[in-house]
């Protein structure tokens, strides 16, 4: 038996798939030596090499065979090497492209020929076939076409599907992982295209030779911008531009934007905008966990923000959404854009560090930074260490990069103290901050709004409202501008110190006495309102929005909805829905597919009703968006829940009708819903191809899994996936359950060989 699991492992077949070799729906005597050798041993590392004393399994060498390939020639397909066979592949795909050319409603079967392709040349096996696909631009032909008909035409694979057929096959293109994602983003269907990064990420570590041309360790170095041109002076060379396009306006001439910063980009459009329509703020270490879980260079990940928003525009992305994005990545990286652009690596390393609290690691890119960058160094330099040490709540440090910018030459502005005062309000230390502040003072430098506003969203994030007020009271009395940006600290601050009223009231005092309030002040608002189940005020906030001309957008009726549905103690009528849908049509927002899902989500999750979330689902435009992977994971919860098995398949139908690929969630749930209910076969059968599928299964799963095989005395199938799990690398006795389980078959194994030896059957 566990011979049988790694032989199975090297083959990569999953543990279901052995599971269901073992037993499809019959439950096999107890082996104990079965048990024993699948799960009480820890195993054994497996190495084709038996010769322990050497370092590398001896390869026996052939004649007129590459040394690379250690198979047949007939394992192997056709050789690479032979012109012949090259021509063939390549008149093959002549007609393919051709075909496609003519008629791309075709694509359905161009791509199933082109699978046969793959597979009767053996393209694994073959680089020189692989490159000229990718020269002769098929593969982008092909991914185009689907593009353009993958809602159209019946019986065509996903996006995502088609791509893991290119890179299971050893074909990679950095801008066709691109072009898919934005195809989602410009769908509206930002989770595929988060999941698609996720997926890329787990290719990039399976196949590291196929992502071969992905990021490399450090990014291009640019041409120097900043040289002094002639006749200037050495003051006018040092002022560093504030302007966010960049200090390279002429885009022509820099050097090409690598083609893996493409699909980089696109991931993180559709994290920052997906979480921005859930009213979610992302912070730098989120962004960070996200494109870079393995810890990969973000530098080399990411183009300057000029670059980024050259590539949106390049894909036709909505202009809210690369606002978005900009916004973003502008205050994750300050830095992108100006002259210290170049030394983005150094920079950001510094902003993780900062945002880690690690002052030694802080004060060791401070050193590298003083080497690395040239002189003179300008005042936006000094701004960011100063920054981040004062986030270490390191003064002595802060206090001697200010030194090294008045030695520099840099003089000191409202600018470089709301950077210091910014960085003592992130480490929440409010004696350091008010050190600062009379420092400020002192040198009779008059805060402004900027400093006023970080001074403010501090006492509210060390949890001080009051204190929080008075400061805002006092910006008034001192008549301090009071901006938009003003505005939305003290209204988030106060919605989430519970002071609802106070921060309704300051919305009518801003209206009252002329501040520029935005479309995000009022989703604040609303948000809270929503929460609170208050019909009347929701609606007297929107009616107030028109009035004052601020312009709704889709984040808007997102929250009300949300909130109405998950806070209010009884189902809203569905006629506000439909009001809401109208008044939206009227404005000429187009809804998005999470809307619908969140309404759906409500409805099913707490209240039950079926009849009106089906009722929602009718209202979605297209059979794509009904059958997407969300929808189908909500409803498949719901039925769960109900134990109606049929219903369940019935939403498999429909996805596979529709060409919709499931994800992880809705193969969990799938699994999850069989194993509540005791279905073994139908259980094994969706865990099996979900690891086919290559679906990452989670420890809830598993553990659902293992209950029902031990509930149904399956003690052998339980113990083959526990094997399976610990060569995956999971920990089975870190967690509680699954610590139970094993406890549990420990004792069946030690009642087996105590019957066994009264018997006299036992098994070694």
């Amino acid at each position: 038996m566990q011979r049988l699991v790694y032989v199975c492992a090297s083959c990569r077949r999953s543990t279901a798939t052995r599971a269901l070799t073992l037993s499809r729906t019959t439950t096999r005597s107890v082996q104990t030596a079965d048990i024993n050798n699948a799960i009480l041993r820890e195993p054994r590392s497996f190495s084709p090499n038996k010769n322990l004393a050497s370092l590398k399994p001896k390869i026996k060498k052939r004649r007129n065979v590459p040394q690379r390939y250690l198979d047949s020639a007939t394992a192997r397909g056709p050789s690479f090497y032979n012109e012949n066979t090259g021509d063939g592949v390549r008149h093959d795909v002549d007609e393919l492209s051709n075909k496609l050319a003519r008629d791309p409603q075709l694509v359905r079967d161009v791509y199933r020929s082109f699978e046969s392709l793959l597979s009767k040349y053996n393209v694994p096996h073959s680089v020189a076939i692989r490159v000229m696909l990718l020269k002769h631009h098929f593969p982008q032909q092909l991914i185009g076409a689907l593009i353009d008909h993958h809602r159209k035409l019946e019986g065509l694979p996903s996006l995502a599907e088609a791509l893991r057929m290119l890179v299971s096959n050893g074909i990679n293109d950095d801008k066709l992982w691109a072009e898919v994602m934005f195809e989602y983003i410009r769908t509206e269907f930002y989770d595929d295209a988060v999941d698609l990064w996720n997926y890329r990420l787990e290719c990039q570590k399976d196949s590291p030779l196929t992502f071969g041309s992905g990021a490399p360790k450090k990014k291009p170095f640019r041409p120097p911008s900043d040289s002094q041109p002639p006749g200037a002076t050495s003051a006018e060379t040092a002022s560093e531009s504030e302007s966010p396009l960049g200090d390279w306006p002429n885009i022509s001439q820099s050097p090409p934007v690598p083609a893996h910063c493409y699909p980089a980009v696109a991931a993180l459009t559709a994290f920052i905008y997906s979480r921005r329509l859930m009213m979610t703020t992302t912070n730098f270490t989120d962004l960070m966990h996200f494109l870079a879980p393995n810890g990969e260079n973000v530098s080399a990940l990411l183009p300057s923000n000029t670059e980024a928003g050259s590539i949106l525009m390049e894909y036709a992305i909505d202009t809210q959404i690369i606002e978005s994005t900009m916004a973003a990545l502008q205050e994750f990286r300050p830095y992108s854009g100006q002259k210290l652009a170049r030394f983005a690596p150094i920079f950001d390393r510094l902003f993780i560090a900062a945002a880690a609290h690690d002052l030694k690691e802080v004060s060791n890119i401070y050193e590298e930074a003083r080497r690395e960058i040239p002189e003179p160094k300008g005042r936006n330099y000094f701004i960011n260490f100063i920054n981040a040490f004062m986030q270490c709540g390191s003064r002595e440090n802060g206090d001697l990069v200010w030194r090294e910018m008045l030695n520099a030459g840099a003089i000191p502005t409202a600018k470089a103290w709301s950077s210091w005062l910014e960085g003592c309000a992130k480490a929440k230390d409010i004696k350091l901050f008010q050190q600062s502040w009379d420092r400020m003072l002192s040198e009779g430098i008059v805060p402004d709004t900027v400093c006023w506003t970080i001074r403010m969203q501090m006492l509210f994030l060390l949890n001080q409202p009051e204190s929080a007020k008075l400061c805002l009271q006092y910006m008034v009395d001192s008549q301090v501008a009071i901006t938009t940006v003003t505005v939305n600290v003290a209204v988030q601050g106060l919605i989430q110190a519970g002071l609802h009223k106070d921060a309704f009231g300051l919305i009518q005092w801003g209206t009252n006495n002329g501040v520029q309030l935005d479309t995000a002040t009022y989703n604040l608002v609303l948000d809270s309102r929503s929460k609170l189940g208050e019909l009347e005020g929701v609606l007297e906030t929107l009616s107030s929005m028109h009035k004052n001309r601020v312009p709704a957008d889709i984040i808007t009726y997102g929250v009300i909805l949300r909130g109405l549905y998950n806070h209010s103690p009884t189902p809203p009528d569905t006629g506000f829905l439909r009001t809401i849908l109208d008044e939206m049509k009227t404005a000429g927002i187009s809804t998005n597919l999470q809307f619908y899902n969140t309404v759906i989500f409500a409805m099913l999750n707490r209240f039950g009703d079926l009849k009106g979330a089906k009722y929602v689902l009718s209202l979605m435009p297209n059979d794509a968006w009904r059958s997407s992977a969300v929808t189908s994971a909500i409803f498949i919860n719901h039925y769960a829940r109900m134990k109606d098995m049929n219903a369940i398949e019935e939403v498999w139908k429909t996805m596979r009708r529709n060409n919709v690929a499931p994800d992880e969630v809705v193969y969990s749930s799938t699994v999850m819903a069989y194993a509540s209910v005791g279905m073994k076969p139908k259980m094994l059968e969706y865990l099996d191809e979900m690891e086919r599928m290559r679906k990452r299964v989670s420890l809830p799963t598993y553990i659902w899994v293992l209950k029902s095989l031990m509930a149904s005395q399956d003690y052998e199938i339980a113990g083959d996936i526990l094997a399976g799990m610990k060569m995956k690398g999971i920990d089975v006795l870190a967690n509680r359950e699954l610590k139970h389980i094993v406890r549990n078959l420990k004792e069946i194994v030690t009642m087996a060989q105590r019957d066994a030896y009264r018997k006299g059957t036992f098994r070694h």
